[in-house]
């Protein structure tokens, strides 16, 4: 079982008539105690038996899962993309995910924000709790292209100024 663990306390392969034993059922990360099952139904980490028979116990354990909530600003902006994909109850805690800013037709990636940072398009985010990630978005500057004709003009293409020489023949 790789999300369980088991300690007895005293440790020891033979236990006598009546001896007592305290078992303790040690979740792993990503994982919680939920209770014991065969000759016990307590729901609590630590028990102490009495061996007066044989006796059998299984200590059961569910995954922890949260919530990856992402938002992107503006809206028309651009999309997140999410590697691996969340599944319907959340992450596994302790899942790294990989988070992809994709901006739309006229958008720039600017920077994230919430539970994540930086501005690169691409971060990653380990899930150990609930977790918010804003990817926001700029629309791109329009520039203006302005000719002037003539015997000798002056070209703008975005910031970059082009002196532009016209011969006549």
């Amino acid at each position: 079982m790789g999300d369980t663990a088991l300690t007895a306390y005293p440790s020891v392969h033979t236990i006598l008539a009546n001896e007592m034993v305290q078992l303790t059922a040690m979740p792993k990360r990503g994982y919680r105690f939920t209770g014991w099952s065969g000759s016990s139904t307590e729901k609590t980490e630590t028990i102490t038996v009495t061996m007066t028979c044989d006796k059998t116990y299984t200590a059961h354990f569910i995954a922890v899962r949260h919530r990856l909530n992402t938002t992107v600003s503006p809206a028309t902006g651009g999309d997140i993309i999410l590697l691996p994909q969340q599944p319907d109850g959340g992450y596994v805690e302790g899942t790294v995910v990989t988070l992809r800013a994709r901006p739309a037709s006229g958008y720039h990636f600017k920077e994230w924000s919430g539970d994540a940072s930086g501005k690169h398009s691409v971060t990653s985010l380990i899930i150990d709790s609930e977790k918010t990630a804003t990817a926001t978005f700029v629309e791109n500057e329009a520039f203006n292209l302005v000719w002037v004709l003539g015997g000798a003009g002056v070209l703008v293409a975005g910031m970059l100024i082009y002196t532009i020489g016209f011969r006549r023949r």
